[in-house]
């Protein structure tokens, strides 16, 4: 016994004792003398004096390679990379030594291909960073990063999100540094093509691994612009005003400065049109109107970025980079929504309603980060975040209810019920007329601090983070409704006020631990500790309860009684105070192996928990202590192939259980008509989710292909029981467990040079997936069945581009179908698909006019609702004229959606309902701006 003990203490210390030895490390970075970019793979062999090799390292993705050199002495060290010249580089090592950065030469005929007559080509690929010449794109002289974007392939707009072949960009780096966090619209509308060198899309390695070299498998994937150095200290920037039909209006200007150590940037704005992403529908290049309500915005934003000029790997090396930003939104939308549910008591349910709101939001963000190369081995970093936002929400809606389909199916529906059409009336369950008003002031400020300290570099390192984060919110709502049931023959009056106060701290704490266990394989080990406090109280007070004129529509919103009378109106049934202590520990693994072409992280993260939660409702009052502990697995797999092949995958599993306020037994009817319920039946559940990415690249023909194949599965997943009472059309909903929800969805894309000049491209894009949502409807008092909704969709399209100069022609087209099934109702049974052909035009006429047009024809059919049925066709137009020294100064007449054809219409498939939408958006208008480029 003894003996084994004795073995296990020599391997505990083999570490140490290797350690001892006084190994010297030798580092250098190698990057490409073209652009600057670390050279993704290669290999440094070392030579001793006698011309022996004595050792071969490959490096990493990021250029870095780390060694170590036994003895002191004369060594040359070869660096060599496919497509590179090799490079020898004689050093005498005495001690540990930087070699700094070494520039291979690019020995690859595809560089040297741009000719006179040809196009440039618009992309070259390094590994897993693509890059982008904007010289390659057809481009107006005020045009900005955001006309650029639009015309690279694969990328997209999905739920707000800029996605690049299949990645969500995650921010907008400028020279490598953060531009104004996460906000990537004020880089996408303020970066103009003239001030910019190049645009990088890659994986950005997490903070651990850029300072350890050890993969942790957490990146994010960045677009980088890297703005041109003849544009270095002095001003650059943008003034614009404009003002148009249907009150659309922008006034506004933006300046920043860069050097290699300081940047500054500004920018104010007045505007009607929300500052959204880049609309990327159809290919269009000018988008369709501003797609929202009548809106007057403002925003307000500067930034600071400095650096004390040393290098970042250097001792001593500081960064700041610090923003602000302040907005103001006054939005006001119109929409019309009707919802057909999947209920088997009935033949058909559908509910109506339309809402007019108006909403003003105020938000003010801060933030300050600092970077400290400490000492050649330890690195510190801060973040300080402040976030203010303050909301006043008005809102009008009216709703009802039909036992079947009404006629016409729009607002006058509800105007014939109001004005008691007989006809309308014999249709209804209900009908609710809601007028609400709400707001909000909520402030949140979080403090955190990373140090990694490398005790053997690229070998050994210890990491401590440590944040705090503070929260508080007040929120009030004061609410009148009035319902009528007609099968009832009643009339229910609510009038409510709802103070909310709610009060958030979390305190977290981590400590990580990494040792190299071979050349490339690593193990990371870690403990994290997060302590989090929630209070919220919110009365609920029952005004119509005080009778009298309480009861009535006469007293207007915010009336509220005075003195005690108001404590007498308090709901106690649907008043709610509880506090929430929870603590979580986890404890991390992960071996992660880095090789010159694999990059593997596996990974199993325990997770410890307890939550305590006090809990006052109604009859409910109760203190409750739950202990958990539930693993989570992860993996990522990344492998690059040169120049040509990156794949990579991603998979985690995490194990969830249900909030302990809904395994409360309590009801909660503050909306009569919609209500929620505890259950305490709830189990945990499993959601599992995995990713593919393949990218393909040929730079002899320009050919690029990306697929992309997307899995999310649940077990015991979270959904819902919905009961529904078909006199008087009030919905329960209860948290459920189900089984089966899942979503596989596989897409791609690709472009292809058809001619030797590079003038025409081809790109085709192609999709499949399929969707299942899994629920449960109440059918009597004893008995509920499992309601199953399965969307198959699938589409493909295709772009053809013929670009020479500034002349671009686009010619496009496509078919996206989708095909529903819900077991509950054996009529439903819905295929309906949606095509599209449309062109863009980009040429000049005489006297140096541009025009740019796109004009876009699509049209749906099969679809339930007879709204969708439309054919839709949007034509954009915009003429522009350059003035002054370097075309500087930009007249632009724009007219969109001319023909008045589009149609704002939406449609949604939800697990036990269709919902068709209409919003009263502003398309069509006329818009004449001035912008001056500096």
């Amino acid at each position: 016994m003894r003996k084994y003990l004795l073995l296990f203490a020599l391997l505990l210390l083999s570490p140490c004792l290797v350690n001892a030895q006084g190994l010297f490390t030798v580092k250098a970075k190698i990057i490409s003398s073209l652009d600057s970019l670390p050279v993704y793979s290669g290999v440094c062999k070392v030579f001793n004096a006698r011309q022996e090799k004595i050792l071969e390292i490959p490096w990493k993705e990021d250029g870095l390679v780390s060694m170590y050199i036994g003895n002191p002495g004369k060594y040359v060290f070869q660096f060599q990379a496919d497509g590179y010249v090799a490079k020898d580089y004689a050093k005498t090592i005495l001690q540990s030594t930087d070699l700094g950065t070494i520039a291979l030469k690019d020995n690859m005929v595809r560089l040297k291909v741009v000719t006179v007559e040809g196009k440039a080509r618009f992309q070259i690929v390094k590994g897993d960073t693509t890059i982008y010449n904007p010289k390659a794109f057809a481009m107006k002289p005020d045009a900005t990063l955001k006309d650029m974007v639009r015309q690279i392939p694969g990328m997209e707009i999905r739920a707000g999100e800029l996605v690049w072949h299949g990645k969500t960009i995650d921010r907008i780096l400028v020279n490598g540094q953060d531009f104004f966090g996460k906000d990537k619209s004020i880089a996408l509308e303020n970066l103009t093509y003239d001030a910019i060198d190049k645009v990088k899309v890659y994986d950005k390695q997490s903070e651990f691994t850029e300072k350890t070299g050890i993969e942790d498998g957490d990146k994010k994937t960045v677009m980088d612009v890297a703005l041109k150095d003849s544009h270095k200290a002095r001003f650059i920037g943008n003034l614009r005003a404009g003002g148009g039909t249907e009150e659309q209006y922008r006034l506004g200007g933006f300046v920043t400065r860069f050097t290699d150590r300081l940047r500054t940037s500004a920018l104010a704005e007045t505007s009607s049109q929300m500052p959204t992403m880049i609309d990327m529908g159809s290919g269009r290049l000018l988008g369709s109107g501003t797609q929202t309500g009548r809106n007057h915005n403002q925003q307000y934003a500067g930034e600071v970025v400095w650096n004390n000029g040393k290098p970042n790997n250097k001792a001593g090396a500081l960064n700041l980079n610090t923003h602000v930003k302040y907005a103001v939104y006054d939005k006001y939308n119109e929409s019309l929504r009707s919802e057909e549910l999947f209920v088997p008591q009935t033949d058909a349910v559908f509910h109506l309603s339309q809402l007019k709101e108006s909403e003003v939001w105020k938000e003010l963000n801060a933030k300050v980060n600092l970077k400290w190369q400490m000492t050649d081995k330890v690195y510190g970093s801060m973040n300080l975040v402040f976030n203010n936002v303050w909301r006043d929400l008005e809102s009008r809606k009216r709703m009802a209810a039909f036992r079947s389909t009404p006629y016409g199916g729009g607002a006058d529906v509800l105007d014939e019920l109001w004005q008691e059409n007989p006809e309308m009336m014999e249709l209804a369950i209900h009908r609710n007329r809601q007028s609400s008003d709400a707001s909000t002031d909520q402030n949140q400020m979080q403090f955190d601090a990373t140090i990694i300290h490398n005790l053997k570099p690229g070998r050994r390192s210890l990491t401590w983070y440590g944040g705090f984060q503070r929260g508080v919110k007040d929120y009030s709502q004061y609410t009148l409704s009035d319902i009528v049931y007609y099968d009832a023959r009643s009339t229910e009056v609510n009038r409510q006020y709802i103070p909310q106060d709610e009060f958030r701290t979390w305190l977290n704490g981590t400590v990580r631990y990494t040792e190299t266990l071979s050349k490339n394989l690593s193990l990371i080990a870690g403990y994290s500790y997060l302590h989090t406090y929630d209070k919220s109280d919110r009365p609920l007070f029952q005004l119509d309860s005080l009778g009298g004129d309480w009861v009535g529509a006469d007293r207007p919103l915010w009336s509220l009684p005075e003195g005690d009378l108001l404590q007498t109106a308090l709901n106690l049934r649907n008043s709610v105070y509880s506090k929430r202590y929870q603590q979580n520990h986890a404890v991390e693994f992960k071996l992660s192996y880095r090789g010159a072409k694999w990059t593997a992280v596996a990974g199993l993260v325990l997770r410890p928990e307890q939550t305590r939660l006090e809990y006052q409702r109604d009859r409910i009052d109760t203190s409750i202590v739950r202990n958990l502990f539930y693993p989570a697995p992860t993996l990522y797999l990344k492998r690059v192939i040169g120049n040509k092949f990156v794949l990579d995958a991603n998979y985690s599993a995490v194990e969830k259980y249900p909030d302990l306020v809904n395994m409360l037994d309590y009801v909660d009817d503050t909306d009569p008509l919609n209500v929620s319920r505890g259950n305490p039946n709830l189990k945990p559940s499993w959601t599992h989710n995995g990713s593919v990415n393949f990218r393909y690249y040929n730079s002899a023909n320009e050919l690029s292909i990306s697929n992309n194949l997307r899995l999310t599965a649940s077990d015991q997943g979270m959904s819902s029981l919905l009961t529904y009472n078909p006199e008087t059309g009030v919905r329960t909903i209860t948290p459920q467990n189900v089984d089966g929800n899942y979503s596989l969805n596989y897409s791609g894309n690709a472009n292809i040079r058809l001619d030797e000049k590079g003038w025409f491209h081809l790109s085709p894009y192609w999709s499949v997936g399929h969707q299942k949502y899994h629920n449960f409807i109440q059918l009597d008092a004893d008995r509920s069945v499992e309601s199953a909704t399965s969307v198959l969709r699938g589409g493909v399209s295709a772009q053809v581009a013929y670009q020479k100069g500034n002349t671009r022609f686009t010619l496009y087209g496509g078919w996206n179908g989708e095909d529903l099934q819900n077991n509950m109702d054996a009529d439903f049974k819905e295929f309906h698909y949606t095509g599209n052909l449309g062109s863009v035009q980009m040429f000049e006429l005489p006297w140096a006019i541009r025009v740019y047009s796109d004009l876009d024809l699509s049209w749906n059919h099969g679809y339930a609702h007879a709204p969708m049925n439309k054919m839709e066709y949007v034509w954009n137009v915009q003429l522009s004229r350059s003035f002054l020294k370097k075309n500087s100064l930009t007249l632009t007449l724009a007219g969109y959606d001319l023909l008045r054809g589009k149609q704002n219409n939406w449609y949604q498939v939800s697990d036990y309902s269709t919902v068709y939408s209409r919003y009263m958006y502003v398309n069509s208008y006329f818009m004449l701006e001035a912008k001056y480029i500096f």
